[in-house]
């Protein structure tokens, strides 16, 4: 209530704010052999039996080792960091070629035909519950078509050796180029 417009003393206690007491526990101290054992759940002030210089160089050591000890870790992490190999020279304008042998090559792009006729069976699911269009679909046929051009004309171009395993990739991918075409022709849509 307010009384000749000043607050009452009851109202202006309440409103300051009360002070914090530290935690109960024991201290945690930089120097402890500055406290005697009867001393060690306290704070006290720094003893007057020693000089300020002595306090003053003993915080003076402290820092120094620590100094050196960051300094220390520092120089172990840069010896112990290997460093980056420099930069090929390349001349301005001109953009570094990554060179493949023919082998990967056309497992890259055997990778690549895979991916684009799954991806077409995906669009054939989606086709078939009416969420996607003729336009669509011919579309995924279209990336499949370029897909297989792309990696017969590699296969044929790197003269890439035959082993089993890659004649088994072959068979599997034209199988599934077939299945695509055969797919996409009774779906009924125009062809792209």
């Amino acid at each position: 209530m307010w009384h000749g417009g000043r607050p009452q003393p009851a109202l202006a206690e309440a409103l300051l704010p009360t002070p914090v007491s530290p935690p109960p526990g024991p201290a945690r101290v930089l120097f402890p052999d500055e406290f005697t054992d009867d001393e060690t759940d306290r704070v006290a002030t720094p003893p007057k039996s020693q000089p300020a210089g002595r306090r003053i160089g003993r915080a003076a050591a402290y820092g120094s080792v620590g100094l050196l000890a960051g300094a220390s870790l520092f120089l172990l992490g840069a010896v112990l960091t290997p460093s980056p190999a420099p930069p090929p020279a390349v001349e301005p304008g001109t953009a570094p070629a990554l060179v493949l042998s023919p082998q990967a090559r056309v497992d890259g792009l055997a990778d690549t035909l895979a991916l684009a006729t799954g991806a077409f069976d995906l669009r054939l699911r989606l086709f078939q519950s009416h969420q996607m269009e003729c336009p669509d679909l011919a579309r995924g046929l279209v990336v499949v078509e370029e897909r297989w051009a792309e990696y017969t004309a590699a296969r044929t171009a790197g003269r890439v050796a035959q082993d089993s395993a890659h004649a088994s990739l072959d068979r599997s991918l034209y199988a599934g180029v077939d299945a695509t075409e055969r797919q996409f022709e009774q779906s009924k849509c125009p062809r792209p």
